[in-house]
């Protein structure tokens, strides 16, 4: 996708769609063997860029923060990722799907 040139880089958005969680939901194959899949739940966010445009655009960026904050940045040359920090991973077992009620 290209970025319009028509439109000033301060009122861009873009959609940004993130896993937000999810289920362990318990299903059946066809021969009644049981298994389990993950649901997954979603969360979407209009978002404008934080920088005006580079001269060469490469790169676009997405940076998550706590409390929901996104930044979108497009640069002429991307950024490094930050090395993962294994103490802040989250290891809580996904819980059971509820069952949908009609």
């Amino acid at each position: 996708s290209s970025i319009p040139k028509d439109i000033p880089w301060d009122l861009l958005e873009f959609k940004v769609r993130w896993t937000a969680g999810g289920c362990m939901r318990k299903m059946k194959f066809s021969n009644g063997e049981p298994y389990e899949t993950i649901e997954y739940f979603y969360k979407e966010k209009l978002v404008k860029l934080t920088d005006p445009l580079p001269s060469k655009p490469s790169d676009l960026e997405v940076h998550f923060f706590p409390s929901e904050r996104i930044e979108v940045r497009i640069t002429e040359i991307g950024s490094l990722p930050l090395p993962f920090d294994k103490s802040k991973e989250d290891l809580t077992p996904l819980p059971i799907c509820e069952e949908k009620k009609p």
